[in-house]
């Protein structure tokens, strides 16, 4: 598996255990933590961007040189 499958696989893991707990945490405090879903979901979606920004350049490269 390639570093940037395991980036994917564990932000989607984490994507997962976030919104567990997010949902445990409203079930039994009755708290609606609106900002702090969308800061970490936008934190995860800028991080996958860039990490295929990088990926699409990589092969832009790879295609120049052939």
């Amino acid at each position: 598996m390639k570093f940037s499958e395991k980036i994917v696989v564990s932000v989607i893991a984490l994507n997962i255990l976030f919104s567990v707990g997010c949902l445990v945490v409203c079930w039994h405090g009755m708290q609606s933590i609106d900002a702090l879903v969308v800061g970490w979901f936008a934190f995860t979606t800028t991080e996958l961007w860039g990490l295929s920004k990088i990926k699409r350049e990589k092969i832009r490269k790879d295609d120049n040189n052939d």
